[in-house]
């Protein structure tokens, strides 16, 4: 989480052709929004909570990730 907070928009992408390219975007470049980065944990979070309740793991590992302040950026 920590690192999705550091990096910009767009700055992992598999290539730059034409038909994808992320440079061309108007939020190329922008920090991703702390909403964003908080709906990211949720959903993973969540995940994994699904995960331990089915016994498909021993321990959530995300049991002691704090959730990320939503809002501003």
């Amino acid at each position: 989480m920590r690192s999705l907070s550091e990096r910009s928009k767009y700055e992992m992408t598999v290539n730059d052709k034409a038909n994808n390219n992320p440079k061309a975007r108007e939020d190329f470049d922008k920090k991703i929004s702390n909403s964003t980065i908080s709906n990211y944990t949720r959903n993973i979070k969540v995940f994994f909570s699904y995960l331990y309740q089915e016994q498909v793991i021993r321990t959530n590992p995300m049991k002691n990730v704090k959730n990320v302040k939503p809002g501003g950026k």
